[in-house]
């Protein structure tokens, strides 16, 4: 008895035997239905969506901005579900292309390094991470400005591998620059603030 073909088969199939740009043109289509699966909060089925985005792009060696979307989305719906191994892998295919089609120093590079960065973090490499937030630093001080959310969040990073790590002499100067960013873009209270100022003391504290 001959088996059926199941529609996502189908589909991973018609991609896969379609020209480069009608492939390209369909995985922005399925990033789209990816989007409003997570929006409508069913992860399973974005899971399903982009993992079929994925294996289109990978069979069909595409080097696009689709595909690369396709695995940071991939990676992140992996991460929200705690894979670390399977979101790391994404982010990592991910890297190569972004660098190849927008370039080494682009806003989606900068985001793909502390996607793949926040992974590490979580699998206690920390010593994978540091240099990725250190790469992702300067290309979001020059594409989005040194007193912005991407700054002074990759500072905040920084500054707690360091603290983790036992370094407390550049964890505190990366609390104070956290803190100086932040005091140009926040509130004096709000909770990122007090977050930051309370680490900075703590960091002064354990260097007495």
């Amino acid at each position: 008895m001959r088996r059926l073909i199941s529609g996502k088969q189908l589909l991973l199939w018609a991609l896969t035997i379609a020209s480069p740009a009608f492939a390209e043109s369909n995985l922005g289509n399925l990033n789209l239905d990816c989007a409003k699966a997570v929006q409508g909060g069913d992860v399973v089925k974005a899971t399903e969506i982009c993992l079929i985005a994925v294996q289109a792009g990978q069979r069909l060696a595409l080097e696009t901005l689709q595909y690369a979307a396709s695995l940071n989305n991939l990676g992140a719906l992996y991460y929200q579900q705690g894979k670390y191994d399977k979101s790391a892998d994404m982010f990592e295919q991910a890297l190569p292309v972004l660098e190849k089609v927008t370039g080494s120093n682009s806003q989606n590079m900068a985001a793909a390094l502390n996607n793949l960065a926040s992974v590490y973090r979580q699998q206690d490499l920390l010593t994978k991470a540091e240099p990725l937030y250190r790469q992702a630093l300067p290309i979001w001080q020059k594409e989005v400005g040194p007193n912005s959310p991407p700054v002074a969040a990759t500072l905040n990073n920084l500054a707690k591998i360091y603290s983790q790590q036992g370094d407390y002499a550049k964890a505190e100067s990366f609390y104070k620059e956290t803190v100086t960013v932040l005091e140009k873009m926040t509130d004096p209270n709000s909770a990122a603030m007090k977050e930051a100022r309370s680490m900075l003391l703590n960091m002064q504290q354990k260097l007495k």
